[in-house]
């Protein structure tokens, strides 16, 4: 009876650790082991494609750097600024593209630079199969 009573306290601990582990790194720290596990989980091919909103994002920040398969829910546009700065004030603008319904585009993300989605996609990393 104790055994099972310590299993049922060692499952209830490990989980309450483990977030603890995450509470306790700085923001840098947490975006490091984002990375480490996104790129972790790109090398063994087990990415499930995710949809994103339309909206304004920051690769690096909001999305991991790197070259992605998109797959656009309607027909808009993409539109790539070097830089928040650059978003905020329109200006550099690297693309501006427009994306049609339901057809893939690849698009490279570099650290930094801020990206405009007209309409919700689904994504992922570019050379993944569905």
């Amino acid at each position: 009876m104790k055994r099972f009573f310590l299993c049922v306290l060692v499952m209830c601990l490990v989980p309450v650790m483990a977030l603890t582990e995450y509470a306790s790194l700085s923001d840098d720290e947490l975006k490091d082991e984002f990375r480490r596990l996104y790129a972790e989980i790109i090398s063994r091919g087990i990415w499930m494609s995710d949809t994103i909103p339309a909206g304004v994002y920051v690769a690096g920040e909001s999305v991991p750097a790197g070259t992605y398969e998109l797959i656009p829910s309607k027909t808009d546009t993409i539109q790539v600024y070097a830089s928040a700065d650059a978003w905020k004030n329109h200006e550099r603008r690297i693309l501006f593209v427009q994306i049609f319904e339901s057809e893939p585009y690849v698009l490279t993300l570099t650290d930094g630079v801020v990206f405009d989605l007209g309409a919700s996609c689904q994504i992922r990393p570019f050379g993944l199969s569905w």
